[in-house]
């Protein structure tokens, strides 16, 4: 019984530590702005702190799953009633790699540690004629039968009823063919299923090289579509809202042949 009093203070002052740092460690909220989406579109992931964390965070997990295509830090600290308050947020735009129930793993900020959660990524939801997209493209080639050397004028049209930013198109590259860019971009307004468009329009000029079947592959663009800007916080935080999306247009096959001996 002696010795069981004699180690009573040990014990105590163990439990006591132990207490002391599950107090003092961090509590760090995860959220998403979206749940589900699609697979070419990109989903806000918001850390939220109320005290600083042990450390910054290493975000490096989330790659397995994921593309993060940027990120922000931000801080706000109030005093209310006498008390102060504090919010940290660590704010990542990022795309899936593929579909389907995605982990968001467990992140460490040092010590603490966030929990893991799940999203939910779908197929694209697609429609043959685009009707009432907001942002989509649209590819011809004339003509599509042709002569080696003979010139086919590809034209490509993005059609949005959305603000972008940071527009990033694919290049049209053929190992068949030469393929040069003709003039400018060409902007205009157009209606579309009763919808108003706003209209960007490329052409190019491709020469093929050989005879037989090319494959002209989709073009793709990625570009951020701008919403209406929200306040965080009362009015702290006042930003617009871009969320990062992947569109593609559909692939085109020409059919090449040889020059006739009487055009030679």
């Amino acid at each position: 019984m002696i010795a069981i009093k004699n180690k009573s203070p040990f014990l105590c002052l163990l439990i006591f530590l132990i207490s002391s740092q599950t107090a003092l460690a961090t509590e760090i909220k995860v959220t998403v702005d979206r749940n589900p989406i699609s697979i070419n579109e990109s989903v806000q992931l918001t850390f939220t702190a109320s005290t600083s964390p042990d450390d910054d965070p290493d975000f490096s997990p989330l790659e397995k799953d994921f593309n993060i295509l940027n990120q922000s830090k931000q801080s706000k600290s109030s005093w209310i009633n006498g008390e102060s308050s504090k919010t940290i947020q660590w704010v990542l735009n990022i795309m899936p790699k593929k579909v389907g129930d995605l982990l968001i793993p467990v992140i460490a900020f040092g010590d603490d540690h966030s929990k893991q959660s799940n999203l939910r990524v779908t197929e694209n939801q697609t429609s043959n004629d685009n009707q009432n997209a907001e942002l989509f493209l649209e590819v011809e080639a004339t003509p599509k039968t042709t002569y080696v050397q003979s010139q086919v004028i590809y034209t490509l049209r993005l059609f949005s009823r959305v603000q972008l930013s940071q527009a990033q198109l694919s290049e049209l590259e053929l190992t068949d063919a030469l393929v040069e860019k003709l003039g400018e971009v060409k902007k205009y307004n157009t209606l579309r299923n009763g919808v108003q468009y706003t209209v960007n329009e490329l052409n190019y000029a491709i020469f093929p090289q050989k005879s037989g079947e090319i494959n002209i592959p989709p073009m793709q663009l990625t570009a951020g579509v701008v919403s209406s800007s929200r306040a965080r916080f009362n009015g702290f935080f006042n930003r617009q809202i871009s969320k990062t999306k992947r569109i593609q247009s559909n692939a085109i096959r020409l059919n090449v042949q040889a020059v006739p001996e009487t055009f030679k």
